[in-house]
C-alpha cells in the first residue's frame, strides 16, 4: 500500500519553516530513512513557492506537484496539513476522492473549535474552518499528534475511536542527549 504524502504545509506563508512545516519535513525525512517503500510521492502545491528545506527530500526523486501525480501509484492520500489557507480542492485533489483512495489526515489540534469565540468570530473564517473539519470527519484515519487532540477529535467531531490514532510528534535525530551535561550547563552560564 503506497501513500501520496501531501506536504504542502511546508509551503505555507503563515508558518514557513516552523511548527507544522518543520514537522512535515522531519516526518518525511524519517519515512525515507525507515520506510521509503511506503511513500509513492511527496506532493506539493504547484501554485506555491517550493522552500529550500525540502532539498534533501527532493533528492529522492519522489517529490512532485499534485497536478502531476499519477493516481495509479498510490491507494492512500495523506493530508499533512488540512487547515492551510488554500482552496480545499488543492488540499484534497479531485483525483484522490474520485479514484477511491483512502484518506488519512494529520490533526495537530482543534483549538479554534475549543475557543470559537476567539478564532471563529468571523463568519467567513467559521465557514472555512467548518469545511476543513468536514475533511477531517471524512478521513478514513485521523492521525492525532497527542492524546488531547485525539480526545478532542472524538468528543468534538464525533469520530469513532477506531478511526483516530495517536501518533505523537517525534523528535528530529539531530536532537540528542549531551555527552557531558555539566559541560553544556557550564557553557550556557557563560
Amino acid at each position: 500500500m503506497a501513500v501520496f504524502f501531501d506536504i504542502q504545509g511546508v509551503q505555507s506563508a503563515a508558518h514557513g519553516e516552523r511548527g507544522i512545516a518543520r514537522y512535515l519535513t522531519e516526518l518525511s525525512r524519517a519515512l525515507e530513512r525507515w520506510h521509503p517503500e511506503s511513500i509513492a510521492r511527496y506532493l506539493l502545491d504547484p501554485h506555491l513557492a517550493v522552500p529550500g528545506s525540502i532539498e534533501p527530500l527532493a533528492a529522492t526523486k519522489k517529490v512532485t506537484f499534485t497536478d502531476r501525480a499519477d493516481p495509479t501509484e498510490a491507494s492512500v492520500y495523506h493530508v499533512g496539513s488540512p487547515f492551510e489557507f488554500i482552496p480545499l480542492e488543492r488540499i484534497w485533489p479531485r483525483f484522490a476522492h474520485q479514484t477511491g483512495m483512502r484518506l488519512a489526515v494529520t490533526l495537530y489540534d482543534l483549538i479554534p473549535a475549543v475557543f470559537p469565540e476567539i478564532y471563529l468570530a468571523s463568519p467567513e473564517v467559521n465557514v472555512w474552518y467548518r469545511t476543513r473539519l468536514g475533511l477531517v470527519r471524512r478521513a478514513d484515519r485521523v492521525l492525532a499528534i497527542s492524546q488531547a487532540t485525539a480526545d478532542d477529535a472524538l468528543e468534538r467531531l464525533g469520530l469513532p475511536e477506531d478511526r483516530v490514532v495517536v501518533v505523537g510528534a517525534g523528535v528530529s535525530e539531530r536532537f540528542h542527549l549531551a555527552a557531558n551535561r555539566d559541560a553544556v550547563f557550564s557553557a550556557l552560564r557563560e
